[in-house]
């Protein structure tokens, strides 16, 4: 029987004692699962992801996750936009490399990834320096942004607008000045189908959440700068 990437993290979170770390950028609520179904109670979770707007939209990234790990308890979870490391820790033992927290990523569908994960300890000078970074950068996800991310990764949706074929973002909305009130608006906001254009050209921005409307406008700049 062959076992699995899925297998051999399920078997390190089995055997933790105190606490369980997940470092993936892509988690998906029905691979999480498998993994959280094997962690011993009373053990605590930290989950380390990202949450861009873009990737939800793709299904790539699943912020309902953070409902499964509330229903489980003891557990943090934060949220680092430029992540890209995967790391999945039980006490001081860990298994680096690219498996994301996904069905193909661990391994345990037909159609799975071709990926690595090595054997390692938290004292690997690599590990501390991917966790060092996070501590620096990190921030809290909750129940409100994920819901505020799905719903608009969900009003993104365009049926029938063709994909630009350009390289560069190229914004279609001719109220600009709306951008930062809809990105940091709730999620049950009525959208107008003007807005409707503006959210679409928010989605394919793929700005961070949570900015500030300083840090927003920088970044809608810089976008806004690589157009030819």
């Amino acid at each position: 029987m062959t076992v699995t990437r899925g297998d051999r993290i399920r078997k390190l979170f089995n055997e933790a004692q105190d606490s369980v770390v997940i470092i993936s950028p892509f988690i998906k609520a029905k691979a999480l699962k498998t993994l959280l179904e094997m962690i011993p109670k009373g053990v605590h979770i930290r989950c380390v992801t990202r949450w861009l707007p873009e990737e939800v939209a793709i299904g790539v990234s699943d912020p309902a996750i953070i409902y499964d790990l509330q229903e489980r308890g003891n557990y943090d979870l934060t949220l680092v936009d430029n992540l890209h490391a995967k790391v999945y820790i039980a006490d001081n033992q860990c298994l680096a490399g690219s498996a994301n927290t996904t069905n193909r990523g661990l391994g345990d569908v037909d159609d799975s990834n071709i990926e690595v994960l090595l054997e390692s300890t938290i004292y690997e000078p690599e590990v501390v320096s991917v966790l060092s970074e996070i501590a620096k950068v990190e921030r809290e996800g909750s129940v409100e942004l994920a819901e505020k991310i799905m719903t608009l990764a969900t009003s993104l949706s365009q049926p029938g607008q063709e994909e630009d074929n350009t390289e560069f973002w190229f914004p279609r909305s001719n109220k600009p000045k709306n951008a930062f009130s809809i990105y940091s608006g709730s999620p049950d906001n009525y959208f107008s189908e003007v807005d409707k254009i503006l959210i679409y050209d928010l989605e394919r921005a793929n700005v961070p959440p949570d900015l500030s409307e300083k840090e927003f406008r920088f970044e809608i700049r810089s976008l806004l700068s690589e157009i030819p």
